[in-house]
């Protein structure tokens, strides 16, 4: 991966520092070891955001000491082992917004009743990853429609601008995220219990909603 200078990592490290604390984290950055559980001891995480409710292991990418891909899977899958830890990936936009051609309203329809097939066919993995796919794009159009500024292309980012600017209530951002995240962890290869045909339908309704808003 590419090298940062020094200055311009750790300015991002802040920046994404204060995305989480004004998502209610108390944050770290680059915490010392002795500051870390004993599971990521062996890990130098670029930030640690703690709420009542979870712990997430941060890191920043492309990452300015060199992190590699494959040492981000072996951290994914140690933190997957820990209730109440997850682990986020913030990966920098290195692209025009302009060059993104997001899908259009026909598309989502479509990748929603693909979707609605998948699940009622028990493939709920498939049923969900083409469903959150439909939804993302939801969410852009949305942003789009409502000049919400997105600093980066994370999905989460998405999400929790929507909630900020008071376009989606609380329980739709929990639903989100919990989506999200069971989305990324069948997309990498990660165990994932909770993926069931109600949540699936939960999301499909949502996106529904987002959808007559963009």
């Amino acid at each position: 991966m590419a090298t940062r200078s020094s200055t311009a990592y750790e300015k991002r490290l802040r920046q994404v520092a204060e995305e989480y604390r004004q998502r209610g984290y108390r944050v770290t950055i680059t915490p010392p070891s002795r500051q870390l559980p004993d599971f990521l001891r062996g890990y130098r995480p670029d930030l640690v955001a703690e709420s009542p409710d979870e712990s997430v292991v941060i890191e920043v990418g492309p990452a300015g000491k060199g992190t590699e891909d494959g040492d981000w899977a072996k951290l994914a899958v140690l933190v997957q082992q820990h209730p109440g830890w997850r682990l986020d990936l913030v990966i920098d936009r290195q692209r025009d917004e302009k060059t993104l051609v997001v899908i259009d309203r026909q598309e989502i329809e479509a990748h929603l009743q693909e979707g609605l097939h998948l699940s009622k066919a028990n493939m709920l993995e498939a049923a969900l990853l083409i469903t959150w796919s439909a939804t993302e794009a939801a969410m852009r159009r949305v942003c789009k429609k409502q000049k919400v500024d997105l600093p980066d292309y994370r999905p989460a980012t998405l999400v929790t601008r929507l909630y900020t600017d008071g376009l989606i209530e609380r329980e739709e951002y929990d639903l989100l995220m919990r989506d999200m995240h069971m989305r990324d962890a069948v997309a990498h290869g990660l165990r994932q219990d909770g993926v069931n045909a109600e949540a699936i339908e939960q999301l499909r309704q949502l996106t529904l909603r987002l959808l007559r808003s963009a």
